[in-house]
This record gives structure tokens, C-alpha cells and sequence, in this order.
């Protein structure tokens, strides 16, 4: 299908859905599983039939303290794939997960302040700020084309804080950076400083393909950690600063082996002092995931390795987006990646897979390209 006309479709089939749903109270449920793992916790969510969340896309696990899990969700399709609400969590207790929805069936964050498919907000990341909060970032996006997802824009970034006991969200409250930049796209701490990684986020209605250019850069800022008002240093190439206007790119641009990085949704983790990210480049058009890794989150960064990305259906059908970090579960370094239909319709392949990965592709030695058209550092294998 034709650039053009996989949007179109892609909006057709969204907005007819969306129309066609009426909202309905809803109450949380929990499902418990066979196993504990991201991958179990995914399948139990999304899977098992006896909770309402049958679709979601953007996951972003943020670990607490206690060992649970807080999953958010974008553009979640509940009650059978009949009706969508623009963002929602579930919480992850061992086997267990627990739905978070908003108790009139809207979306679980600023329900109040949501005009459904003209202006709504999305869940970035987030952070345990104390034994009792943990505050997420979200994107206020409206819409200002003709029909939703037409030319969708962030334009503005706030903090929504979450009561770990009774799960129940607070009011908006505008980040430190309120700006559309949506410092909080991404947030590590390296027990010094908490970092607030930028991303445009314009991906509808802004070119060819719908993506914007700045879609191809990722910047960072940073305050002291537990001070979560502080006003934000930007890295400007050299050093950090407090000019926002001054942030400079950290993403890399080129892949090793001459390919143009486009579109880099990049997420980021670190682990024993040594930053690592990884990218599902291009969005739904790329077929690379690429892994970076750096001594600084603001780099430079050095691409270790990328393999390709096969969707989970038939590739003139399905695509892949948006891969994230999971939190450590004993079985490696896991991820997770968004799946969907080219048209848009709802379909059981809407939703996060999880998989484990050899942690030898962030290993910073000589890497070759292989038949297969992976660039892998030596004696490393495929996921």
C-alpha cells in the first residue's frame, strides 16, 4: 500500500472506532498469571480474556522500590477492543496485575482535563519520588488537523503524581520544563542527578512519512535528585547550561554501516555506571533496533550493535514500534516492543511483546555485519 493511503487507512479505521464507541464505567480488575516475568506480566494483561484491557501501545515500565512494576500504556483499547481511552496503567505485583483505570471508564491521568480526541495527554516516563509518590511525566497533545492523528501536536509537558497506596493519580501540575521539548519523554538517576531526556514527538502530519525532522534528535537536561522543582541544566554540546534554547543533539545519526538514523524514539537505562539505550528506528517504518552505549547519558554515544525486527504478523500487514527497557527480572536484559495493524484496526497484535536479549550487544568491541543484516559485535548472537 502506498505511503499515503497506509495513513489514510491508518485514520480511517482509528477514527472510526473511536466514534463508534460510547463510554462506560469501568472497575479495575487483577489477573494473576503463571509466571512473573515482563513478558508473563504482558500476556496476562493482554491475553488472559478476564480483564478489559485488550490493546496498548508506548509501554513504559517504571520499577518501584517494593519490587512491583508500574506499566503505562498509550491509546489503550478496553472492553474487547471496542473502545479506546488515550492512556492507562496496570500494576505488577509478582504474578498479579491490576488494571488502572479511571473509575468513569475514562482515561486513568487527567480524565477531567481530556477532550477525547482533540486534546488528551500521554504518559512518558516516570520515577519513584519517595516511599509513598511516584511522579510521571506526561505530554499534553491536541489535535489540529481535521480528524485525530491527522497533524497531532504535544504542546506542553506536566507531572502527575501517584499515591502507591491507593494508586489514585493527582492534579496536573506543569513540569519543571513545561515547554512542548517533553523533557520526561525518558528519566534515569544515576544517584547524582536525575536526567530528563527530550524527544519532539511529532509524528503525525509533519512530512512524508508523517514525522517531523526533530524526530531525529533526542536532548537532555538534568537536576540534583529529590529536588523534582528544580530548575533544569541543558547539555549544549559541551556543558550543561541554562539556556533550553542551547540543547544539543545526543542521538546518533548515522548507524555503523552508513545508514541515516531518521526517526530515534531512543530509551534509556544504566547499569553499573555505564549508560546504555536502545531505539526502534523509524518508528512503525523502520526494521532495525539499534543498542547504544555511553559513559555519560550525554554521551557520546557509540552504536554497539543493531539487528532487524520482525513484526509479529505478516510484514504487509503488521509493523513494530517503540522499543523500551524492563525492569531486571532474572532472565537477562529484556525489552519490550509496541505491535500494530498498517490499517489500524484493532486486532489481537495491538499490544507489547516482551523479549530477552544477550547484554553482549551493548559490548563496545569490534562489530561486523552478517547475512542476515544484523552489525553484531563479535561473538555475540541474535535475540
Amino acid at each position: 500500500m502506498p505511503v499515503r493511503s497506509r495513513l489514510a487507512a491508518v485514520v480511517v479505521a482509528v477514527v472510526a472506532v473511536f466514534v463508534a464507541a460510547p463510554g462506560q464505567p469501568a472497575a479495575a480488575s487483577t489477573t494473576c498469571g503463571d509466571g512473573s516475568s515482563a513478558a508473563d506480566a504482558l500476556d496476562t494483561l493482554f491475553d488472559d480474556g478476564t480483564g478489559s484491557f485488550a490493546g496498548a501501545d508506548y509501554q513504559r515500565p517504571i520499577e518501584l522500590d517494593d519490587g512491583r512494576v508500574l506499566w503505562l500504556f498509550q491509546d489503550v483499547f478496553v472492553d474487547g477492543g471496542s473502545r479506546l481511552v488515550h492512556n492507562a496503567g496496570a500494576l505488577q505485583d509478582g504474578e498479579c496485575v491490576t488494571e488502572l483505570r479511571s473509575s468513569d471508564g475514562g482515561p486513568w491521568l487527567a480524565g477531567d482535563e481530556t477532550d477525547p480526541f482533540r486534546r488528551w495527554y500521554w504518559p512518558l516516563d516516570g520515577y519513584q519520588i519517595d516511599d509513598d509518590t511516584v511522579l510521571v511525566y506526561v505530554a499534553k497533545m491536541v489535535e489540529t488537523g481535521d480528524h485525530y492523528l491527522d497533524r497531532t501536536t504535544p504542546v506542553a509537558t506536566w507531572t502527575v503524581e501517584i499515591d502507591l497506596e491507593t494508586m489514585e493519580p493527582g492534579p496536573l501540575e506543569p513540569a519543571p520544563d513545561s515547554s512542548a521539548a517533553l523533557y520526561g519523554w525518558d528519566v534515569e538517576t544515576d544517584g547524582n542527578h536525575t536526567y530528563l531526556f527530550a524527544h519532539c514527538y511529532l509524528q503525525f502530519g509533519f512530512g512524508l512519512i508523517g514525522h517531523d525532522a526533530c524526530t531525529q534528535y533526542v536532548t537532555v537536561a538534568r537536576q540534583p535528585v529529590g529536588e523534582v522543582d528544580a530548575p533544569l541544566e541543558y547539555w549544549d554540546g559541551s556543558g550543561w547550561v541554562d539556556d533550553a534554547d542551547a540543547a544539543a543533539n545526543i542521538a546518533p545519526v548515522v548507524a555503523p554501516d552508513g545508514e541515516a538514523r531518521y526517526v530515534n524514539p531512543m530509551q534509556f537505562d544504566i547499569e553499573d555506571g555505564e549508560w546504555r539505550a536502545i531505539t526502534k528506528e523509524g518508528d512503525w517504518w523502520g526494521d532495525r533496533v539499534y543498542f547504544d552505549v555511553a559513559q555519560d547519558p550525554q554521551g557520546p554515544w557509540s552504536t554497539t550493535a543493531f539487528v532487524p525486527v520482525e513484526p509479529v504478523g505478516d510484514p504487509e500487514e503488521t509493523n513494530t514500534y517503540f522499543a523500551s527497557f524492563v525492569p531486571d527480572d532474572g532472565l537477562g536484559v529484556t525489552v519490550a516492543i509496541s505491535n500494530n495493524r498498517w490499517d489500524g484496526v484493532y486486532s489481537d497484535v495491538y499490544r507489547p511483546t516482551a523479549r530477552t536479549v544477550p547484554e553482549r550487544l551493548w559490548t563496545p568491541r569490534a562489530a561486523f555485519p552478517t547475512p542476515r543484516g544484523s552489525w553484531l559485535p563479535l561473538g555475540a548472537t541474535l535475540w
